[in-house]
């Protein structure tokens, strides 16, 4: 008997309320990924200028491998979800709590790398001269362009998920969870700048943002996990009852012929 997976009900209500609770916590997990984000942006753009000098073109290199990296992520991953099949829920989680992990990552590894370019360009001379930037475009974005790629990454796959086990709120999900990204983005760059790296420093602002990407990392899987169950078992009930629907309609009309 062929099963179809076309939803034939609407969402129970106790499945309608438990996935309102989980988009709460989607836009709380996206908030602190955008605060950890623009937390890692101010923080590299200050390391890579005491590294390769004090100028605008450096800044502006930075800053746009910032961005590069985030929309190579961004598009690389969303192309990637789509062509997967629609039932890998799980999936998206361990790639997303895997990319939050690295994240993380990326505070013991990217003042190293920079430390690492600076030592490569001592041996340049000029600091002024367009093979300079050259060279040290070509540096950092060895360094910075794999983090950035993984930041991209979260928001398609979190996206995927949010498409596969909250159907009822999938569709306005996008404009919740930019707003919180946008949210934890104003809050990481001012807390970081005015607070955090007076505070602690910079390597010590690093590991804060890395602790909380690896504790989103940690937690997000069994959070989530309650939600992807819970559409699977939705998904199962609607397979069991479709074609039962059938074999009782094929039974009443033989019985009335």
């Amino acid at each position: 008997m062929t099963s179809y997976s076309v939803r034939t009900t609407p969402d129970r209500p106790e499945s309608a309320n438990l996935q309102s609770f989980h988009l709460k916590w989607y836009f709380a997990f996206f908030i602190i990924s955008g605060f950890c984000g623009l937390v890692y942006e101010v923080v590299w753009v200050r390391l890579a200028m005491a590294s390769f000098g004090v100028t605008t073109a450096l800044v502006s290199i930075v800053l746009s491998i910032f961005m590069a990296g985030l929309g190579l992520g961004s598009w690389g991953v969303g192309v990637l979800t789509r062509k997967m099949s629609e039932s890998n829920a799980p999936r998206m989680l361990r790639f997303y709590s895997l990319a939050e992990l690295l994240i993380g990552c990326s505070a013991l590894l990217v003042p190293i790398e920079l430390k690492f370019g600076r030592q490569v360009m001592l041996h340049m001379g000029s600091w002024q001269t367009s093979r300079y930037y050259v060279l040290a475009g070509i540096l950092i974005s060895l360094t910075l362009l794999p983090w950035c790629t993984f930041l991209g990454s979260t928001f398609p796959l979190l996206m995927s998920v949010i498409r596969q086990t909250c159907h009822t709120a999938s569709s306005r999900s996008f404009s919740y969870l930019y707003l919180a990204n946008v949210v934890g983005a104003l809050l990481g760059t001012l807390l970081s700048a005015f607070v955090l790296i007076e505070l602690l420093g910079f390597q010590s602002t690093l590991w804060f943002a890395a602790g909380l990407n690896c504790t989103l990392g940690a937690i997000r899987r069994p959070v989530l996990a309650q939600c992807v169950l819970l559409n699977y078992a939705n998904v199962c009930t609607q397979k069991i009852f479709t074609p039962c629907c059938f074999l009782r309609t094929g039974r009443c009309v033989a019985n009335l012929q």
